[in-house]
This record gives C-alpha cells, structure tokens and sequence, in this order.
C-alpha cells in the first residue's frame, strides 16, 4: 500500500469517526428534546384541565374541544382503574395504563408510557388527580409520536447519507491533496532511481516549493548528491592514479628486467664473451639489480603510506640529521661538494621523525647530484620563518622547464631521461610523502641555467 493511499485512508477514517460521532450526538440531542417538548406540552394540557373550574372527574366533554384533536386523547380512571370517562376521538379504543412504570400510589407523581395503539407508537401522560370529595382518579393524555419518528427517520437517513457523501469528497479530495504534497517526495523517488541507474551524480532535485520539511528534504537530498559527486569524483581520479601508477610501475620495472635479462643471454652463449665483456656483463647485472631494488623499496614505502599515512609528531634534533647526512653524503658521492651551512642555532628541534627527515634530505641530495654536472657546488641551509624552520637544499644546475614542475612530485615521472639513467622516477614522490606525514611541506622553485631550490618546512618544537 503506497504512503499516499495510507494518508488518504488514515485522514479519510478520522473524518468518518468525527462525522459519525457527530451525527449519533445530533441524533439523540434531537430526539430527546423533541420527546421532551412533548412531555412537556401533555403535562401543560394536563395542569390546565386540571385547575380548569369546569373540570369533573365524570364529565370532560366541556373540555374536550379545547383540549382534545385528531392527535390527541383525554382519558379519565377512577382508583379502580376504571374508565369514568373519554373523549369522543378515542372511539371504543381506552388508553391502557403500564402498571410496572407507574409510581407507588402514595407518591402522586406523574409518569409517562409509550404504547401502541391501531399500528402507532403514543406517548400517554398520567397525572393522578383528587376532587374536593376525596375522589381519586388518574387522567390520562396521549398523543402521537408518528410526526415525531418520521422526522427522526428522515433525519437519520439525511445523517447517513450526507455522511457518505462527505465520506467520499473527503477521500477524493485527501487522495488529491496527498498527491500534490507528496509530488516533491516522488520526484526525490524518481531522480533516486534515475541516478542509481545512470550513475550520473551531477543531477540535482532543484525543489522550488516552499521551505518546509520537504523542501528541507530536497535540500539535503541535493546537497547529499554534491558529497556523492565529489567522492565520485575523487575516486575515479584516484583509481585512474592507480591505474597509470600500476601502468607506470610495469614499464618502469620492464626496463631492468629486460636488461638482465639481454645481459643474462650474453653469459649463456657460446662460444663465452671475453673476460672484460663478461665482467662488463656482470657489473650492469649488479646495477640493474641495485635500480631493482631501488624502485622495489620505493614502491613500499608508496603503497604503505597510500594505505595508511603515518604521523610523526616526535621530536627530532637538526644537528643530529645534518651531521647523520654529511657523513652518508660523503660517502655516497665522494667526488661531489655538498656545503651544509646552517644559520638555525643548534639547539633548534622540529616536531616528526628522524629517521623520515635523513631520508627526505638524502633523496634531495642525491637529486641534485644526479642532476647537476660536475663540479656544480650543491649547499644545505636552514632558516627559522614564521615559528617553521625552512630547510634549503639549492644547486646551480640547468633547472628545470616551469611547464615540468607541477609534475614533478608524480610517481614515475621523470624530466631528462637521457641524464637519469638510473632514476626511477620515485625519490622526489617519496620524499613529498614523507614530509608531509611529518605535517610539514615540501615546495620547490627552478629557473633555467640558475639552479634549483627544495624547501622543506616543518614546525618548531615547543
């Protein structure tokens, strides 16, 4: 059963319970007061023919045509119950007296019955009454109640019948009312079931009605289907990095196999290579081997941090860094001049993790020595701006095109290929990660023929 039936029916119900409960109210409101009025108009005429100084208790002719009529019936019975005397109307017909609804006869009280007589409900008023003599008698008025049903019928049946007709307008008009205030809640179905189909996040309700609670609906529900576009958007981008990043880790990773594998056929053959060819072989074997590993490694520092990216908040001495790195720098590139200049005092210490911040500065260096020819002077400095401490890693190599560098913190992107042989593409995307899982950032700067800078910012220890 759909809502909008359920309301139709609900509101339909409560009107048909009102509307019958008013109408058995009105009913018995009526009926009582009719039949009240006419007990009252008998006991009237009862009261008058009483205190009439022509009344006899054996002859009421003189007053029959005063008070009887073609409704209307006056009987006398004396102590005995005998009739003593009527009026002409009632024929040969007598007005019978219920003995069970009558009063003790001590009491002197009227009362009432309702009786048939000749196929008709009369209600008969019964007045005891005394003479001067002693005599007690009863007198008895009736009078019709046929008027008095029929106008009770046809009230009932106009009661029933314009409480159906009420009934039905009632449930055609909730029908339509529940249609129009339901016609936002539909739509709100219908773009539901449209954008499940479609996929198409881009739609909107667009509800111009009031600001109501359906209007305040159509707004969440429009303001849900902007997040859903944005994180439907955010993760085709992300699986499309994935993607090109999976794409990108094949080829990378062909090269050097390739190439093991070539150098591999050259050991196998026959008759063998000479001995300076064979160990030729040998070393770019144990090179490629080393790139290998390289990218192997790199890879899982990516993908551990794509899963769930650390946050190192620790604190970390500079001095300790940079003198960690000055020695590994001289060995890893003994030819190379690297000129650590540090203006931040040496009791300066960062909030990250050490370990992360000797890897990110030995990335950049190494880039800048891989990119910068020789005897190109490469410097390390560090400042204090802004309660950051901004570490400076600058060289006065070639630089590098202003279109390459939003790409070159990208996985697997590489600017000079012909001077990166055993680059893999990986080292400057790593680094960024690192930092910014420190909550630092990592920012660079290149002009063509002056030279390249990274900044490396991070915060201060309390």
């Amino acid at each position: 059963m759909s809502i909008r039936l359920r309301l139709t029916l609900l509101c339909t119900a409560i009107l048909a319970m009102m509307l019958i409960a008013f109408s058995i109210a009105s009913y018995t409101t009526v009926a009582r007061d009719g039949f009240k009025r006419l007990v009252d108009t008998l006991e009237s005429k009862a009261e008058r023919i009483v205190t009439d100084p022509q009344f006899r208790l054996n002859d009421i002719e003189a007053l029959a045509h005063q008070f009887a009529g073609p409704e209307i019936y006056v009987q006398v019975r004396n102590a005995s119950g005998t009739i003593i005397d009527r009026t002409p109307n009632l024929g040969i017909n007598a007005l019978p007296v219920n003995v069970s609804t009558a009063p003790s006869s001590d009491s002197g009280s009227a009362w009432v019955d309702i009786v048939f007589m000749n196929d008709e409900r009369r209600l008969v008023y019964n007045q005891p009454i005394a003479n001067q003599e002693g005599d007690y008698a009863l007198l008895q008025i009736s009078n019709s109640l046929t008027d008095r049903d029929r106008s009770l019928s046809n009230l009932a049946r106009v009661l029933v019948v314009g409480n159906l007709l009420t009934i039905l307008a009632a449930f055609g008009a909730g029908w339509w009312l529940a249609g129009v205030g339901l016609r936002p809640i539909f739509r709100l179905a219908q773009a539901m079931l449209t954008i499940g189909h479609t996929r198409d996040f881009a739609q909107r309700i667009n509800y111009t009605g009031a600001d109501d609670e359906i209007g305040q609906l159509a707004a969440t529900f429009d303001q849900m289907l902007a997040e859903l576009e944005d994180v439907h958007r955010q993760t085709e981008e992300t699986l499309q990095t994935q993607r090109r990043f999976v794409a990108d880790a094949s080829h990378e990773l062909r090269t050097p196999l390739t190439t093991v594998r070539g150098n591999l056929d050259l050991l196998r053959r026959e008759p063998p290579i000479s001995d300076p060819d064979r160990m030729a072989v040998l070393a770019d074997l144990v090179d490629e081997s080393d790139r290998l590993i390289r990218m192997v490694n790199h890879l899982l520092v990516l993908a551990r941090a794509d899963v769930q990216p650390p946050e190192w908040q620790e604190p970390v001495s500079l001095k300790s860094v940079f003198d960690h790195v000055q020695r590994q720098v001289k060995q890893l590139a003994p030819n190379r001049t690297i000129c650590f200049e540090p203006v931040v005092p040496e009791s300066v210490v960062v909030r990250g993790n050490e370990d992360a911040l000797k890897q990110v500065l030995l990335i950049l260096l190494d880039n800048a020595v891989k990119h910068t020819p020789y005897p190109t002077q490469i410097s390390v400095d560090s400042v204090i701006v802004d309660a950051k401490v901004q570490i400076c890693v600058r060289d006065a190599g070639p630089g590098i095109p202003a279109e390459e560098l939003p790409k070159i913190f990208d996985r697997f992107y590489v600017v000079d290929t012909a001077r990166t042989q055993n680059s893999t593409g990986l080292g400057l995307a790593i680094a960024k990660t690192l930092v910014e899982s420190q909550k630092g950032s990592l920012l660079v700067s290149s002009s063509a023929d002056r030279g390249t800078t990274f900044k490396v910012k991070l915060s201060c220890q309390n």
